[in-house]
């Protein structure tokens, strides 16, 4: 590609002399709704009945649920468990399908309860590591694109001519003093987007009974983990569609094809708190409540990108976006929960229930172009709610339990897609390897879709899918 070389240099030497570093923003709403995912569930018993544990809370994964319900733990209790994770994820762009699936392991928890007793009853204190929420992902889109290219967004992103990637790249110039590119549309696009970390928690707590019938416990939990998000982004003119080049007015380019590729490092720390209160009709009837405090995390972040363009003549230019170290905090909104509990004849029949105001979340200590999406998320997202259903069965005369629910994730959206409701299924079941020796094993399937931005304000996006497949183990030893 030819071009008047020296005046290009020359601009870009006096605007970074005069206007100094540009810092791309890398934060967007999904940044913050991240952190309430609904994909961590504590164990497997406590995956197999989903939301509607919060209606039986009484072994360790209660301390993640109702902490009230440990003071019905009467034993020593050793718990631990391994997750395998089969992401099925469908992207819808332009019309155009695309299914790509990937695979992970993690530990579920490994947790400890020791019981004791009161002058009111009976009392319990757990400690424990928990998975709480995954991010691993893996997709990829691609379509024909005849009516816009992301160098029009990126002309957008700012007037310094020294930090603009399509300028550095050739791929857009001034004209009578704004910038210009000939690259509208016609191309085909396609993406492959890694994402992966996780949040882990570590938490202790207790259950004590006020009365024979009624407890109230507290969690205290601090939380760490990564984020990492990487993405390489290609655009080709696979009609030939640029195959010219006007140096004066800039209205077409021998343009051939672009890459940029996009990663954001994230290093995670928390913390957060439950309290609840339990009551209890012999062993009949449980019904529960309880509070989970926002949790208030601390975001450090690494953010780069890097674009590089390819011309007819096999001339080839690339840019690199100054690296954007900051940090940022996020505190998500009270989550109140509750659940009751039947057993009636070896039969449990749960139900649960939480809520919280997905409007309430927030960033700070955060630079002022992040901070204004406190005010786009007041306008654009609504209460959450999560309830289900479940039910276990202790077969008579046989070492097996079963069990199974149905959960419910609504949108935190105002607006929002067909298939945004998040609708999971679990089945599962135990077998005692002795009277104080259980294994649990759990399936648990969920269906949601989300609207992603590829580029722009939403002038390109496309539809993601994900079909999780989660299969689990979990040992449990009384003594």
């Amino acid at each position: 590609m030819t071009i008047n070389s020296f005046v290009k240099v020359l601009l870009l030497f006096i605007t970074a002399a005069v206007s100094g570093v540009y810092s791309a923003q890398a934060q967007f709403i999904e940044d913050a709704l991240r952190f309430m995912q609904y994909n961590g569930y504590g164990s497997s018993r406590a995956g197999g009945l989903g939301v509607a544990y919060n209606g039986v809370a009484d072994d360790f994964a209660a301390l993640g649920y109702n902490p009230a319900g440990l003071s019905i733990v009467r034993k020593s209790e050793i718990s631990f468990g391994l997750d395998f994770l089969r992401q099925s994820t469908t992207t819808t762009f332009l019309g155009r399908q695309e299914v790509l699936g990937s695979n992970s392991a993690a530990p579920t928890h490994l947790g400890i309860v020791a019981p004791f007793s009161t002058k009111q009853g009976a009392a319990s204190v757990a400690i424990g590591y928990v998975y709480e929420n995954s991010f691993f992902n893996t997709y990829s889109f691609g379509a024909f694109n005849s009516s816009s290219s992301i160098v029009q967004s990126l002309i957008n992103e700012t007037n310094v001519l020294a930090d603009n990637l399509a300028f550095q790249t050739y791929l857009a110039d001034t004209v009578s003093g704004k910038f210009k590119t000939p690259i509208n549309g016609n191309l085909w696009q396609q993406g492959f987007i890694r994402e992966r970390g996780g949040i882990h928690n570590l938490s202790g707590g207790a259950g004590f009974d006020l009365t024979p019938n009624v407890s109230v416990g507290f969690t205290i939990t601090g939380k760490w983990g990564a984020y990492s998000y990487s993405r390489e982004y290609r655009e080709s003119d696979i009609l030939n569609v640029y195959n010219k080049f006007d140096p004066v007015n800039f209205a077409s380019v021998d343009f051939n094809n672009l890459t940029l590729a996009e990663s954001i490092e994230q290093q995670i720390g928390g913390f957060g708190g439950t309290i609840g209160i339990m009551g209890r009709v012999e062993n009949f009837f449980r019904f529960g409540l309880a509070v989970k405090t926002p949790t208030f995390y601390q975001i450090d972040e690494h953010f780069g990108r890097t674009l590089s363009a390819v011309f007819d003549d096999n001339s080839k230019n690339s840019a690199e976006q100054p690296d954007t170290r900051n940090s940022y905090n996020i505190t998500t909104p009270f989550m109140f929960s509750a659940g009751l509990s039947l057993h009636v004849k070896g039969f449990t029949f749960a139900a649960g229930a939480e809520y919280r105001d997905a409007a309430q979340l927030q960033f700070s200590d955060a630079a002022p172009s992040v901070e204004r999406l406190n005010i786009e998320m007041l306008r654009t997202l609504v209460g959450q709610t999560i309830y289900g259903l479940g039910a276990e069965y202790e077969i008579p005369e046989s070492p097996f339990v079963a069990r199974a629910s149905y959960t419910s994730v609504t949108s935190p959206y105002a607006r929002d897609i067909a298939g945004a409701k998040n609708d999971i299924l679990a089945l599962g079941g135990g077998i005692y390897l002795a009277p104080n020796i259980r294994l649990d094993i759990l399936f648990r399937k969920s269906s949601v879709s989300e609207l992603r931005v590829n580029y722009g304000d939403g002038q390109s996006q496309y539809i993601v899918d994900q079909r999780p497949l989660q299969i689990s183990a979990q040992f449990t030893y009384r003594y």
